[in-house]
């Protein structure tokens, strides 16, 4: 039985940890998040190409989440 650590190793891109449940983020990429580099201030641009870059089809995130700092 595998045990899912945590959210934050949910949303990890596999660089750190390289299985989620069991499962290689390598093999099953979906596993793996998205991570966009991006410098300066947070814009609706940045949030677009994102939001963009996770969107597959007709499935896209109905929720973005972030810290008080932004």
């Amino acid at each position: 039985m595998y045990r899912i650590k945590s959210l934050y190793d949910n949303i990890l891109d596999g660089t750190t940890v390289a299985t989620y449940g069991g499962q290689s983020r390598t093999t099953y990429t979906t596993l793996a998040a998205t991570k966009t580099a991006s410098g300066g201030a947070l814009s609706l641009d940045k949030m677009e190409t994102l939001h963009n870059a996770v969107t597959s089809g007709s499935v896209a995130p109905t929720i973005g989440l972030c810290n008080e700092t932004v």
